[in-house]
């Protein structure tokens, strides 16, 4: 069917291309010979006969194509073409030709031609000569376009000898153009004139077509816009008739979607309504109905309006009508069906919430903007031991300790922003005036910019505070002495630097008891424990009120000396506490004789930190004890040749980090039960500049630099990544690879973040990695937000392995709170292990106790079968050791791995021997075995 219109259109563009061509030949023997012009009857016959061309078929092209054809024939033209001037997407214009003559058309390659019988062809060119008129906006005559700086024409197109083009004008808005070449003599400004009449025809039609075209574009994003409202969308004019409406609202109304059609009145649209039951509030009987109608049609026509109605299916909708200027009304219809059942939902959630409210074990209390109490629950109250009744409108000021309210005042205030405050820790003042510590939290809910209602939530940490207070005693003090042990002179020296603002000067004396060792193997070790006992007595009575002195274990005591920093008053002290350690102890009737050195340093002359300064002073005591004993020495620059050689440490490794020689070497890591590889250990290591790697024994004083140790870590990390991405890539399973974390770097506060970022960067599985941390870790920081470190990569499925366990200051209760599932036991423990009882028992009792807490224990260290034997006996889960193997680099895992294969299944074949296998199968194994 189609086909046939298409030739029947043919039909009808060749009978008129052909009357054309006549008309325009009779026109042509009328003209005169000298004219150079077009007379204006004949062009008005083709702008007559385009405007009738587009008013029987208002197709532009076909009526372009026949004005072409009489317009190349009434100016003697050999061709010509007839384009529309567009902008590109960049804003620069180009020419899309519509018509075009036949005798140009042929010569084009056949997919150009295709290209234009499609939908026109492009032309960007505007150097070539139709672009002089679309840069300059009006006419071009080139009588010898040869000599043009643009003339360029496609291969196999015909010559140009003449060319004229004629701008199409929309107002003042070029939209097209008229190209005509090869009349005979050329062209000329009379031509130009004869044919502007007919170039306004045609630029008013392709203007006004584009016109149309984008009205007709906007009338479909308007109703596009409509239909993809999701409320029900209506307009019905001044004489209550529907205009315009979208398909939600027949979603809206389903059961009478029908009758919602153009031209129907509100009226006979809502009575459809309501006798299909459309309106449930309508009521059944005839009556009620027809007063509902009556009500609505009122409602209506009012306009400025809005209420909600109920439907069917248990469905509301809200409606709301507007009435325009020019006295059309506009609806919306909104499905509300969802609001509605969330409002019920809250009131029930209401009703629970007051059950929860009263019932939690919590203390919840409701204060008004201005602070005072507007309710409490009951755990609230019995926490105050006060009734609702005599709690109520009581400042909240007045149920806080006068030491607790500053701190908590300004918690409150500073929570306006986020409208959250807390975790802060107080006490309100209870019954009898007895204070209960509590941890408070709350949420402000605002009104606008102010405060309109504060929540109060409480939990009583009485019993806990207690608690904690007990195992802190037990983590800080030394039972023996009652002493604070190195921990709490770690936190208190950390105090002291920053207490009041500023770094305060002291001194630090180390004591260490000269023949202690000889006392335990003489008298045993409860007359050394007395010794003990009594020595830090002593010490205590030597030093001031706001002094400290702690016990650091066996016989070495610290003492801080605050506000003391001059050698001559340090060494005073320590001339008294000599003396007073060298009178005798009496222990069962029995005189003791212990005396002591001293080892003296200052802060901040010879350190910054506790580790720094302990060092200094432990210095200055080992020279105090090498120069003959019951003595003090103070440090000095005389000792400084450690510092020397930590300093050339520390640019060594400077050095390797800026010129990229960190490697790290990977020491494997074996179950004990199977003999499987479980992963690998990566080891700092340093290759020089000859290329010879350095372990960490040639440059540990460089560990003692935070900054420069955390760098380590990093880039240690960042390599480390890479090698796991490698091997991944490559189908190399090498297990979990362990790297160690440094202090600093878990006190950096930031270290999980940067951790997971990279595995996430780089497209790592978190259970690739363990991160080994050592029990000093929990002394030098604070140990919430170390413990909230290891949390953050516990949990997102990064192994913690707490290493040299046994050898630091790590308590059980780090075991027990801290997200550690592996323990590793120091080498020292080990290294003696078939000699020593004492390393015997610990080794046994340490994995005992992490079986116990469903621990991994990894053995360090092992270097001989005996060592392995035992440990496998005591049920030691994994070890690690030169045993198995020394460190190795990375090119060296995948052909150990290789060989860790090849030995598993040779010890396999050889059990499949010892099951008595043929000879021929056993001969065939070992061959493969082999390759």
């Amino acid at each position: 069917m189609s086909n046939d219109k298409e030739q029947e259109k043919t039909a009808r563009r060749t009978s008129k291309t052909t009357s054309t061509r006549r008309a325009a030949e009779r026109a042509k023997r009328d003209a005169r010979t000298e004219c150079i012009g077009v007379e204006t009857s004949a062009v008005l016959a083709v702008i007559d006969e385009l405007q009738g061309n587009l008013a029987q078929e208002r197709d532009m092209r076909a009526a372009f194509d026949d004005m072409l054809e009489r317009v190349v024939s009434l100016t003697e033209s050999e061709f010509g073409f007839i384009g529309e001037v567009l902008s590109a997407d960049d804003g620069h214009q180009f020419l899309k030709c519509y018509s075009m003559s036949q005798n140009v058309l042929r010569h084009l390659p056949p997919s150009r031609q295709a290209s234009f019988v499609a939908d026109g062809l492009e032309f960007h060119n505007l150097d070539a000569l139709f672009g002089t008129t679309i840069k300059t906006d009006t006419f071009f005559i080139s009588n010898n376009p040869a000599k043009e700086d643009g003339y360029e024409i496609p291969s196999g197109h015909p010559p140009v000898h003449a060319f004229l083009s004629l701008p199409l004008h929309f107002g003042r808005e070029l939209v097209g153009m008229i190209g005509l070449a090869n009349r005979p003599g050329g062209y000329g400004d009379a031509m130009v004139e004869s044919l502007n009449a007919l170039a306004r025809t045609c630029g008013t039609i392709i203007g006004s077509m584009r016109v149309a075209a984008e009205r007709q574009v906007a009338e479909e994003i308007l109703r596009e816009a409509i239909e993809t409202i999701p409320e029900g969308f209506a307009v019905f004019s001044p004489e209550d008739r529907l205009m315009l409406s979208n398909g939600a609202l027949g979603k809206v109304y389903r059961r009478t979607h029908s009758a919602i059609h153009q031209g129907i009145s509100f009226e006979d649209m809502i009575r459809h309504g309501i006798a299909h039951s459309q309106v449930v509030d309508a009521g059944e009987t005839e009556e009620s109905r027809e007063a509902w109608i009556q009500q609505r049609l009122e409602v209506h026509r009012q306009a400025d309006h809005c209420f909600l109605q109920r439907l069917p299916d248990d469905r509301w909708v809200q409606v709301e009508e507007r009435r325009a200027p020019s006295g059309r009304i506009v609806g919306l219809w909104t499905d509300v069906t969802e609001a509605k059942r969330t409002e019920a939902a809250l009131r029930s959630s209401e009703e629970k919430f007051r059950s929860l409210y009263e019932l939690a074990p919590t203390g919840i209390a409701m204060c008004s903007p201005d602070g005072r109490v507007i309710d409490g629950n009951q755990a609230f109250q019995k926490m105050l031991g006060r009734s609702k009744v005599d709690m109520h409108n009581v400042e909240l000021e007045e149920l806080v300790t006068a030491e607790s309210w500053p701190a908590f005042k300004a918690e409150i205030d500073g929570g306006t922003e986020s409208r959250l405050f807390g975790p802060v820790e107080i006490e309100l003042v209870g019954k009898s005036g007895t204070p209960v510590s509590v941890i408070a939290t709350g949420l402000l809910a605002m009104k606008g910019n102010n405060v309109d209602l504060t929540w109060l939530i409480v939990q009583d940490i009485s019993e806990r505070k207690h608690a904690a207070t007990v195992v802190w005693r037990a983590e800080n003090y030394d039972p023996l002495t009652n002493l604070p042990n190195r921990s709490y002179l770690n936190e208190f020296i950390r105090d002291l630097r920053g207490s009041g603002g500023r770094e305060q000067e002291f001194g630090l004396l180390l004591v260490g008891l000269d023949n202690f060792k000889a006392i335990n193997d003489v008298f045993g070790h409860v007359a050394g424990d007395a010794v003990i006992a009594q020595v830090g007595e002593r010490l205590s009575r030597c030093i001031r009120d706001g002094d400290f002195i702690a016990r650091l274990g066996g016989d070495e005591f610290a003492l801080v000396i605050r506000g003391m920093t001059s050698r001559a008053r340090l060494m005073r002290v320590a001339d008294r506490i000599l003396r007073a350690l060298r009178r005798k102890i009496v222990y069962r009737g029995q005189p003791l004789y212990c005396q002591g050195s001293i080892g003296i340093a200052s802060f901040p002359e010879h350190g910054l930190t506790a580790p720094e300064l302990i060092r200094s002073a432990d210095i200055a005591l080992y020279n105090a004890k090498k120069n003959g004993r019951n003595r003090s020495f103070m440090f000095d620059v005389d000792l400084l040749r450690e510092t020397e050689i930590r300093y050339e440490a520390v640019s060594f490794v400077r050095s390797a980090l800026k010129n990229d020689r960190i490697v790290p070497a990977y020491q494997p890591k074996v179950c004990l039960k199977t003999g499987a590889l479980v992963g690998f250990e990566a080891l700092v290591r340093i290759r020089d500049t000859d290329g010879e790697i350095n372990s960490p024994g040639s440059f540990i004083e460089a560990f003692d630099e935070p900054e420069l140790l955390a760098e380590i870590d990093q880039r240690m990390l960042d390599l480390v990544t890479n090698d796991i991405r490698d091997w991944l890539d490559h189908g190399v399973d090498v297990g979990r690879i362990a790297v160690n974390a440094s202090n600093s770097e878990l006190w950096s506060g930031d270290y999980a973040e940067r951790v997971l970022s990279m595995m996430r960067d780089k497209g790592l599985p978190k259970d690739r990695l363990q991160i080994e941390v050592t029990e000093t870790a929990f002394l030098g920081s604070d140990f919430n937000s170390v413990a909230g470190t290891l949390e953050q990569l516990s949990d997102a499925g990064i192994a913690i392995a707490l290493d040299d366990f046994g050898t630091g200051y790590a308590s059980l209760t780090h075991l027990k709170t801290l997200p550690v599932s592996r323990v590793k036991i120091d080498r020292s423990f080990v290294f003696d292990l078939m000699t020593n009882r004492v390393s015997q028992a610990i080794v046994e009792t340490i994995v005992k106790l992490c079986k116990e807490l469903d621990k991994v224990v990894v053995a360090e260290g092992i270097e001989t079968e005996e060592q392995l034997e035992m440990l496998k006996s005591f049920g030691c889960d994994r070890g690690q050791g030169f045993y198995f193997a020394r460190p190795m680099l990375r090119d060296e895992v995948n052909l150990y791995i290789l060989k860790s294969f090849a030995a598993k299944m040779r010890a396999d074949w050889n059990r499949s021997v010892r099951k008595g296998f043929p000879a021929e199968v056993i001969e065939g194994g070992r061959r493969d075995i082999a390759r």
